[in-house]
């Protein structure tokens, strides 16, 4: 008797876990497309006009435009080292389609 009650009882755990997957699931995937949706362009500026962040696109003079070198080119023959120039901090990076505009209230 007690064996029966033990599988019954196992059962019920089972489903209830099973249930529960299924909604974790379900959540989990309205999460992706809610994400999604969040992450386009057309989101993303929405937020930036309702938060005033003062964001726009970057003056010509932050847009920095760099050539990739030739794949043999950035091949050392045995022996020489390659010198690396490492990325000044506090700069605009490559690429950021968005740089803070000065208002005249940051003046």
């Amino acid at each position: 008797m007690w064996q029966k009650n033990q599988i019954f009882e196992l059962g019920k755990q089972m489903s209830a876990r099973e249930a529960k997957l299924r909604m974790l699931a379900q959540q989990n995937e309205q999460m992706r497309k809610q994400m999604a949706d969040m992450t386009t362009v057309t989101a993303l500026e929405a937020k930036i006009r309702e938060y005033n962040l003062g964001l726009g696109p970057p003056p010509p003079s932050q847009i920095w435009h760099l050539k990739e070198p030739a794949r043999d080119a950035a091949r050392t023959a045995p022996g020489e080292s390659q010198q690396r120039e490492a990325p000044a901090r506090g700069r605009a990076q490559p690429g950021s389609q968005y740089a803070l505009q000065q208002t005249p209230e940051s003046r």
